[in-house]
């Protein structure tokens, strides 16, 4: 289910490798991909380090040949709940709201009926809470 190439082993952490393994046997998903730190999809909040989360996977909601919802992930480890991870969860938060407010078919035609979705998950909730996004279409 991986949008591009496969991912080398060794440019992931275990947490992100679980992760990547759960997404790639999901029915529910269109597709995955493991954002490129650095490169890829970012978010920029008021402070000046963008954000790049360590997934963007989409959920097709019963239409295989289209997708419903995108979700925007990033993956912390338990001793990773601090300021920084806080700030994060903050600035996704935001997004959230924001996304919520303006029809995408606004902004862009081809996402007309889409909808964005931005989540901080900690190691020891992440399968339970996929599941919970997953099952809401």
């Amino acid at each position: 289910m991986n949008l591009f190439d496969p991912v080398p082993a060794d440019s992931l952490n275990s947490l992100e490798r679980e992760v990547a393994s759960f997404l790639d046997e999901q029915g529910p998903l269109y597709f995955w991909y493991r954002n490129i730190p650095h490169r890829g999809y970012y978010v920029q909040g008021w402070q000046k380090p963008r954000i790049y989360a360590d997934f963007i996977f989409t959920s097709h909601g019963g239409d295989q040949a289209d997708f419903r919802e995108v979700f925007v992930l990033e993956t912390k480890g338990l001793h990773l709940k601090n300021p920084n991870t806080d700030y994060k969860k903050s600035v996704f938060g935001l997004c959230n709201q924001h996304a919520k407010k303006r029809a995408w078919s606004q902004l862009v035609p081809a996402m007309r009926d889409k909808e964005i979705r931005y989540e901080v998950v900690f190691e020891d909730e992440w399968k339970k809470r996929l599941n919970e996004l997953l099952a809401q279409d």
